[in-house]
């Protein structure tokens, strides 16, 4: 089914409520309000369309040129503790904090890497959640609480803002049931109850996707197109590309996974699915 130029302004308008209410990503706020000031605005998104309407959108020359303008930024996650800091940790002085630093120089224990590439990269995951991405979502539990996709995804002719459920909403929901489950079993079956929390360790550095498996999840669903799966060839290429260029930087930081290959890109809307 060829892609529409309604499609590819619903995709835009989508990435933009998005971006907007994800506080994390200044860059990204950044490149998006350079894409929509351009006097090109209008011919990007018809190039964005153009390229995800061919026959093969992964082998297009303009798509592989935007794969050449990825980056990503490194974002701290720890910090070492100050020498001031080590030492209340030994006694009762307390803690003062303030936004004015009397060191030299911060180490940084860890850092996060975030994807950092055109808008238009952004516009082809948008499209592929909305074309492809949504059946691999509706195959989820719903005790899969986390990065859901809106209900309205599903609909035919969704041309509404939202992209995921609001995530404090679905965090409750996670949250209060659980505490609902362990209140029942204490009081009406009496049984002992621990509530277990874990965090699984750099998740998305760590994932190892097969995405020929997703291809044939997406196959299997019985609305798929006959082009189901050609924007996620895209998903792909974004994927590796951004792994090629960070891995140099891995070696530094993280050097247990300088030689994987696998892995999802943070900040890229798409990951969150298939992180799921």
């Amino acid at each position: 089914m060829a892609v529409t130029g309604t499609e590819i302004e619903t995709a835009y308008r989508k990435l933009k409520s998005y971006v907007y209410y994800d506080k994390t990503d200044l860059r990204l706020r950044e490149r998006l309000a350079k894409f929509e000031c351009s006097d090109k605005f209008e011919t990007n998104l018809q190039v964005v369309q153009e390229v995800a309407d061919s026959a093969n959108p992964a082998s297009n020359p303009q798509f592989k040129r935007w794969l050449r303008n990825i980056g990503c930024r490194v974002v701290p996650k720890k910090l070492q503790p100050s020498q001031t800091e080590k030492r209340s940790v030994n006694n009762d002085d307390g803690k003062f904090i303030t936004n004015v630093t009397s060191a030299p120089s911060i180490d940084v224990e860890s850092v996060n890497y975030f994807f950092d590439g055109p808008i238009q990269l952004h516009l082809i995951a948008v499209l592929w959640l909305m074309r492809e991405g949504r059946h691999l979502d509706s195959r989820l539990l719903s005790e899969c609480c986390g990065s859901r996709l809106s209900p309205k995804l599903h609909e035919e002719n969704d041309d509404s803002l939202q992209l995921f459920t609001k995530y404090h909403e679905q965090y409750s929901r996670w949250r209060d049931t659980g505490i609902h489950k362990a209140k029942q079993l204490l009081a009406e079956e009496k049984r002992s109850v621990a509530i277990l929390g874990l965090d699984l360790r750099e998740y998305f550095y760590r994932i190892d996707l097969d995405f020929e498996d997703v291809r044939e999840a997406l196959r299997s669903t019985d609305d798929s197109g006959n082009d189901k799966g050609s924007l996620l060839n895209c998903i792909e290429a974004i994927s590796k590309a951004y792994r090629a260029f960070i891995t140099p930087l891995l070696a530094q930081t993280h050097p247990d996974l300088a030689k994987f290959d696998g892995g999802l890109p943070i900040g890229l809307c798409s990951s969150l699915v298939l992180a799921n």
